[in-house]
């Protein structure tokens, strides 16, 4: 379906949870068309490093700085990003839905949980970073992007890597991807 009659899909049905899932397609959409030119995944490099996993919003400590540095190198050296939105993923015997994908070299480096004003659901992002850990690279990252949701408690704190699957988290808002 075109990005068009997705929003107009979407837009009928005036709640929270179909203006996130129109905005998740719209900006799967416009990332996948910026990784298509070289210009275009200068930007989507930037947009990842300084704005989605920027170091005032991710996890810091000895072992997560070694892992944004190696993720750093693997985003900046690579020559073509796959962007989905709306993956379906199983771990274990749990099914779920990761809102925003990124592959490079066919494996998994980032996923986004989008919510606007949704709270997160218990054990969710729990379960997306523990698909990245059995599916994706060893220093894969998982980013919230919300305007006006919440994280859990610990999900910032250096150490959880057990708990979240990866090293890498952040939180990042919609308004400072606007910015």
């Amino acid at each position: 379906m075109s990005l068009h009659g997705t929003f107009w899909q979407h837009w009928r049905q005036k709640d929270s949870e179909a203006f996130e899932r129109f905005l998740t397609r719209a900006f799967v959409d416009l990332l996948q068309r910026l990784s298509n030119s070289d210009r275009g995944r200068h930007m989507v490099r930037d947009l990842i490093i300084k704005v989605l996993l920027a170091s005032p919003r991710r996890t810091v400590g000895k072992t997560e700085n070694e892992a944004w540095e190696r993720f750093r190198r693997r985003i900046n050296s690579a020559e073509s990003f796959e962007w989905a939105p709306e993956v379906p993923i199983r771990i274990q015997a749990e099914a779920g839905c990761v809102d925003i994908y990124l592959s490079l070299d066919n494996a998994p480096v980032l996923v986004v949980e989008n919510k606007i004003t949704a709270d997160v659901p218990e054990g969710q992002l729990e379960k997306y970073g523990g698909w990245l850990a059995n599916n994706g690279v060893s220093d894969a990252a998982l980013v919230l992007l919300t305007h006006s949701t919440a994280p859990p408690v610990e999900f910032l704190e250096p150490g959880k890597q057990k708990r979240y699957g990866v090293h890498l988290r952040s939180v990042c808002s919609w308004l400072e991807v606007y910015e």
